[in-house]
């Protein structure tokens, strides 16, 4: 009786339902994490990197050992972007949850989207603690409830600016970068979903939900959208590992909320984690990349879990038209991953850029105005639709593995 009560209103909405359709671009093939400087960097037909020369870019942070207090400054030149359109939305009552059924009736990436598209326009300018960051903690909350995670899997973990001296990259929120009229706090939060599987060996599914005092789009409502549908999609599969999805706060000013989760792990919690996954700025470029890679001792080194993901790439590339690119190298781009790399765990990140001379990633819209859903839709028609799917695709994949 219980599985009728949820297939009756799935085939009510499936009648009034339109399908959209997109071309998910020309597949490229994934290859494996080798060694240091053997990645693989596709281009365009004509040999060159896929990227607009009109269109001003920056390079994407890179983890640099030597000197990891890098100032942004040193990294982007705000100067040379280009006058933002804001594109006019018409605002509604705000909803309380966003239907979880509408992930039953589209392709995958459909329901990714629609998170996103209400962070980018309910929930933008979320800067680490500040109270808007804390709102969208608890949306957040709201939707793994709404979709029929008890209270008991979900945990909010609170800590304090004090907790940066966790972080070798902390910055102060007042000074790292512009916060508008945020109203800052002296808390942030972590908001963690745990998924038990046949095993206590676990992947963590991580994302970082502030952003800079912009919508945030790609940096990195897209990566909460990723998880929160591939937590409504691994509530109805049987997943061998346990899955922990986390939700983290005050990325942007050192990754705070990921070294906070990461240092109050046991041992033995630790020693249980097989994957870590970071999804961040999934469509700020025409590259779908992943990384799979561990540090060995200082170059990308490989194993089982990641010739596993290159196996999957590959298959959905062929099998499905996806157009994941593998590349170690993004390993070293600054997301939640990092304080797991160097702790030794093996890590996957995800995330779209354009490749440019020398393997280097470039990124067009984070951390600036641009950073808006309906900026990149109207700028790059297509993009956003392609990059979800195939993250989500890859991601689902990944987590099924026994």
């Amino acid at each position: 009786m219980s599985k009728l009560k949820f297939i009756i209103p799935c085939l009510i909405l499936l009648l009034v339902v339109v399908f959209t359709s997109f071309n998910p671009g020309t597949s490229v093939p994934g290859t494996s994490s080798g060694e240091l400087l053997q990645e693989y960097y596709p281009h365009n037909a004509e040999g060159q990197p896929n990227t607009d020369p009109n269109e001003p870019t920056h390079e994407a942070y890179e983890y640099e050992p030597e000197d990891v207090q890098a100032a942004d400054s040193e990294v982007f030149d705000y100067d040379d972007y280009e006058e933002y359109v804001e594109y006019p939305v018409e605002y509604t009552e705000e909803p309380e949850f966003i239907s979880p059924f509408a992930d039953m009736l589209h392709t995958h990436g459909y329901l990714s989207e629609r998170f996103i598209e209400h962070l980018n326009d309910y929930l933008p300018n979320r800067v680490s603690f500040s109270y808007r960051e804390l709102e969208t903690a608890q949306w957040i909350v709201e939707q793994l409830k709404a979709m029929g995670y008890e209270a008991e899997s979900v945990e909010i973990q609170e800590f304090s600016l004090e907790a940066g001296h966790l972080s070798t990259r902390v910055q102060s929120p007042l000074r790292s970068f512009y916060t508008g009229s945020a109203i800052l706090r002296d808390y942030s939060q972590n908001v963690i979903l745990h998924l038990p599987g046949r095993s206590n060996q676990k992947i963590i599914v991580g994302a970082h939900y502030d952003s800079f005092y912009y919508p945030g789009a790609s940096d990195n409502a897209s990566g909460v959208g990723l998880l929160l549908e591939s937590a409504m999609r691994m509530r109805y599969r049987d997943n061998y590992f346990t899955l922990v999805y986390v939700f983290f706060g005050a990325e942007e000013v050192g990754l705070i909320g990921a070294y906070y989760y990461l240092y109050n792990l046991s041992d033995e919690e630790r020693d249980n984690i097989v994957l870590m996954i970071s999804a961040d700025c999934l469509f700020d470029g025409a590259y779908m990349v992943y990384a799979a890679a561990y540090d060995a001792n200082g170059r990308y080194g490989t194993n089982t879990m990641t010739e596993s993901i290159d196996q999957i790439a590959r298959r959905l590339n062929t099998e499905h038209n996806t157009a994941l690119t593998g590349s170690p190298r993004g390993v070293n781009v600054v997301s939640d991953h990092l304080p797991f790399l160097v702790d030794g765990h093996t890590v996957m990140v995800l995330f779209s850029a354009d490749i440019i001379e020398g393997g280097r990633f470039r990124m067009r819209v984070f951390h600036s105005d641009r950073d808006d859903i309906h900026y990149i839709n109207n700028r790059w028609p297509g993009r956003i639709e392609a990059s979800l799917r195939s993250f989500s695709m890859l991601l689902e994949e990944v987590l099924l593995q026994d």
